[in-house]
């Protein structure tokens, strides 16, 4: 079962990536000049490397949810008739607490993007065989260096301010679905 099911992921990322390349050809050259295209181009990349099969593995899970959800509303409609309406609110409060979160995430990885990619092309520069010379003979290594660490506390201190709004939000959303099974109970 896990032998096939990695073997599908592994085709299904192969067909999506070759047929981004393919679209990417299509794109006349002065396009490539651009670097909010370079910026999408990363992205496109990321996500299918991050976000394909998370976000195939949620819909797939998305009609059994359902079902379940549905099943949960109608028992609890058979103890008291107000109940699913209590517990459809406070989830859904705390749906709408976790997706803008979630957006919040979305706009700073889109923000982010560009200096991602100046961040990774520096770091090739120092791994990489063929700018070694340069970097020394030039002596470029202390301003890379510094131009390379002050990305990355940028980028860190960014999402780190995010991950902690995500927790106080992700603590207010559980302490209001709390409150919702508390008056449900009652």
């Amino acid at each position: 079962g896990q032998w096939y099911g990695d073997t599908l992921q592994e085709t299904l990322k192969s067909r999506v990536q070759e047929q981004l390349l393919a679209t990417i050809q299509k794109f006349p050259l002065d396009a490539f000049e651009d670097h909010n295209f370079y910026d999408q181009l990363h992205r496109a990349q990321r996500g299918l490397d991050r976000r394909l099969f998370s976000t195939l593995g949620f819909l797939f899970r998305i009609p059994g949810n359902v079902v379940t959800v549905a099943s949960l509303l109608l028992f609890t409609a058979t103890v008291h008739p107000a109940l699913p309406f209590i517990l459809a609110a406070g989830s859904t409060l705390a749906l709408l607490a976790r997706v803008r979160h979630l957006r919040k995430e979305y706009i700073l990885v889109r923000r982010q993007t560009h200096e991602e990619r100046a961040k990774n092309y520096l770091e090739s520069l120092f791994t990489e065989r063929n700018a070694g010379p340069e970097i020394r003979v030039f002596a470029l290594r202390e301003p890379l260096l510094d131009r390379w660490s002050n990305a990355v506390h940028r980028l860190h201190a960014e999402r780190m301010t995010l991950a902690l709004d995500g927790l106080s939000l992700n603590l207010f959303a559980d302490l209001g679905l709390a409150a919702t099974y508390a008056i449900a109970l009652v």
